[in-house]
């Protein structure tokens, strides 16, 4: 049985994969500073002990995703469009995460119920 930070890991390999494919679709290369930016971390006690999932990119990356910024320029205003290489993945990542541990810790539950539950079961009638 594969641990459940393993299963972390490697959602987490797949996220980071998938964050830095978005900017290279959103267009958002510059000088490459935000996606070589772009880690993470399980922080587990044991292989079954999943306390926490964090991520990291540099701060700016932020507000490349939401459209707000740098063209404020010389004292004009223009409308910066959104490069939501953030928001359109994370949501999904997410959800996912969620389904599997949903499976994972679901299937523990049943496996300790039918551990717990006598080898034969009689109903009299």
């Amino acid at each position: 049985m594969t641990g459940k930070k393993h299963t972390a890991e490697k959602w987490l390999d797949i996220t980071i994969k998938a964050l830095r494919e978005s900017l290279i679709k959103e267009g958002v290369g510059g000088s490459g500073e935000l996606k070589g930016s772009i880690r993470g971390k399980v922080n587990a006690r044991g292989i079954d002990d999943v306390r926490s999932i964090e991520l990291y990119y540099r701060f700016y990356g932020k507000f490349i995703d939401m459209g707000v910024g740098r063209k404020a320029r010389d004292g004009g205003f223009g409308k910066r469009t959104a490069k939501e290489w953030y928001s359109s993945v994370i949501g999904r990542r997410v959800y996912e995460l969620s389904s599997i541990m949903i499976n994972v810790y679901g299937a523990e539950a049943v496996a300790r119920i039918m551990e717990s539950l006598p080898g034969k079961v009689e109903i009299e009638m």
